[in-house]
């Protein structure tokens, strides 16, 4: 099984291209047959997982998880811990949390004194 972030870098269905990208990491691999589903043209699943670019899980995801003005992202897919499981959207769910609490608490400290 091989996920692509990009469905446009390979042919699914040429057998040759797909030997050729797996024997980067497998050389002498022997491919006799490729399958494939899109899943974002599903339409039960709409869509899969998220999949990182390169850096994007060091740098865009790091961005993301910051609050932006009043706006907090939270989600699996951009969790520091566990990113892709219930566990990583657990923490980062807690994390956005804290962030709107600070955001609030901030509001009414500073309605307070005006």
């Amino acid at each position: 099984m091989c996920m692509v972030s990009d469905a446009s870098a390979i042919d699914p269905t040429d057998l040759e291209a797909v030997a050729a990208a797996l024997h980067r990491f497998h050389p002498g691999l022997e491919v006799i047959a490729t399958a494939h589903h899109d899943w974002n043209a599903d339409e039960y699943s709409q869509g899969g997982w998220m999949m990182h670019r390169p850096g994007h899980y060091f740098k865009g995801a790091v961005s993301i998880r910051k609050p932006h003005g009043r706006v907090c992202f939270a989600g699996s897919d951009i969790a520091a811990l566990s990113p892709g499981y219930i566990e990583g959207a657990m923490s980062s769910g807690m994390e956005a949390a804290v962030n709107v609490t600070k955001l609030l608490s901030h509001k009414q400290t500073r309605n307070n004194i005006l």
